[in-house]
């Protein structure tokens, strides 16, 4: 092989690395096992009069924050607009699938919910 031949796949490679190594951190909490799949189960769940506070919850992000809100959804379904808030020192972006251990819920008027939590 030529220098030149081997010197282009060495670069390929580590560029093939570093590819694959972004994309594999995008999912950091979807391995970790939770008691509610969605914030949507966990409201559903509060309305059938079950303790939803020390259980977690799977959240994909909707916006990027470093603690503070990190997802909005209003839910036709349960009539009901969700949020989800926590408590975090590392940064959560968009799109990242996060275990959040619910601390409180608190209910707003007749749609708003409001999850507080700490990521797992």
């Amino acid at each position: 092989m030529s220098k030149v031949f081997r010197y282009t796949l060495g670069i390929l490679l580590i560029a093939l690395m570093i590819v694959c190594g972004a994309g594999c951190g995008s999912d950091k909490g979807s391995h970790v096992k939770t008691d509610y799949d969605s914030p949507a189960a966990v409201i559903r769940a509060l309305n059938d009069g079950g303790n939803v506070v020390g259980k977690t919850v799977r959240v994909k992000a909707m916006e990027s924050s470093s603690g503070g809100m990190i997802y909005h959804d209003e839910d036709s379904s349960l009539d009901a607009d969700i949020y989800v808030s926590l408590i975090s020192d590392t940064d959560i972006k968009k799109g990242d699938i996060v275990a959040v251990r619910i601390d409180s819920v608190d209910k707003q008027l007749d749609r708003g919910y409001y999850i507080f939590g700490s990521k797992q």
